[in-house]
């Protein structure tokens, strides 16, 4: 069976109302890319096979130079956007105005996933 990316953003959301557990904010942020990730990745795989598989910023450029549609541009850049919050939150030692890059992230994450979904849906 294969795994539903989008379940991760519930958990971020769960973890998102931990407000005062610095590890549930970073994983928040941390969960709601992965969200995005795995299921922007399977997107583009049932499209095109990919020799660049794992590689995040290769699957950002991917979609921000897209010819097919601006839909897939936006994907790109708020993707990308989506990682360099991930990369705070799991590499740096701090991370100021944490509440409220979660809270941006949650809501990059829904908007990129429903871009995905009105790419399906065509």
């Amino acid at each position: 069976m294969m795994f539903e990316w989008e379940q991760y953003l519930r958990l971020a959301r769960e973890l998102a109302k931990r407000t005062n557990d610095e590890a549930a904010l970073r994983s928040a942020i941390s969960r709601a890319y992965y969200a995005v990730y795995g299921t922007a990745r399977n997107h583009l795989e049932g499209e095109r096979a990919r020799s660049n598989r794992g590689l995040h910023k290769a699957l950002w450029d991917q979609y921000r130079k897209s010819e097919a549609s601006p839909e897939y541009r936006e994907i790109g850049l708020l993707g990308d956007k989506l990682r360099k919050k991930r990369n705070m939150a799991d590499y740096e030692n701090t991370v100021e105005k944490l509440p409220k890059k979660v809270d941006h992230s949650l809501e990059t994450a829904q908007q990129v996933l429903e871009l995905l979904s009105s790419l399906e849906s065509r």
